[in-house]
C-alpha cells in the first residue's frame, strides 16, 4: 500500500513539474518517493531487508535522472544537431566536388608528362645526329692534323667533349 502511495506522489509531482517548469519540486517528489518506497518494503517484509537495498539502488541512480534535459533543451539540441549535420553534409558535397577537380587536374598533367616525354625524345633524338656528326670531324681532324701544336690539341678536345 505504501509503495502506491509513494507511487502516485511521484506522479502528482511530475505532473505538476510538467505545468509548471519546476524540475527542483520533481527532485523532491522522487526523493521522497523513494524514502517512501524503502520503508515501505523494509516494514512490508519484517524477515527480509530489501528495502535498503531497492532504495540504495534507486538513490545511486538519482543524478542521471535528475539531468534529464527539459522539452525546450532537447529541441536546442536537435537543432544544433542538425544544424551540424547539414554543415557535415555541405563540407562533404564540397570535398566531393574538390576530389573531381583534382582527379581532372591529374589527368590534365598525366597527359601534359606524356607530351613532354615525347617531345624530350624528340629533341634528343634530332640532337643525337649533328652531334655524332661533330664527333666524327674531330676525329678527321685528329687524324689529319694530329701532330699540330698544344693549342689545337686543346681546341679539338673542347670540340669532342
Amino acid at each position: 500500500m505504501k509503495e502506491l502511495g509513494a507511487a502516485t506522489f511521484t506522479m502528482t509531482g511530475f505532473a505538476f513539474t510538467s505545468a509548471t517548469g519546476d524540475s527542483g519540486r520533481v527532485a523532491a517528489q522522487i526523493v521522497t518517493g523513494i524514502g517512501f518506497l524503502g520503508a515501505g518494503v523494509i516494514m512490508h517484509g519484517r524477515r527480509f531487508v530489501s528495502g535498503v537495498t531497492t532504495a540504495a539502488v534507486v538513490w545511486r541512480l538519482m543524478p542521471t535522472a535528475l539531468t534529464i534535459p527539459s522539452p525546450a533543451q532537447l529541441r536546442e539540441k536537435n537543432a544544433a544537431l542538425q544544424r551540424e549535420i547539414h554543415e557535415r553534409k555541405e563540407a562533404l558535397a564540397t570535398i566531393a566536388g574538390l576530389n573531381k577537380e583534382l582527379v581532372a587536374q591529374k589527368a590534365q598533367l598525366e597527359t601534359a608528362n606524356t607530351e613532354l616525354e615525347t617531345f624530350a625524345y624528340s629533341v634528343s633524338h634530332d640532337l643525337r645526329a649533328p652531334l655524332r656528326h661533330i664527333d666524327g670531324f674531330v676525329g678527321l681532324l685528329r687524324e689529319e692534323w694530329g701532330d699540330t701544336n698544344d693549342e689545337g690539341k686543346r681546341y679539338m678536345q673542347v670540340i669532342a667533349d
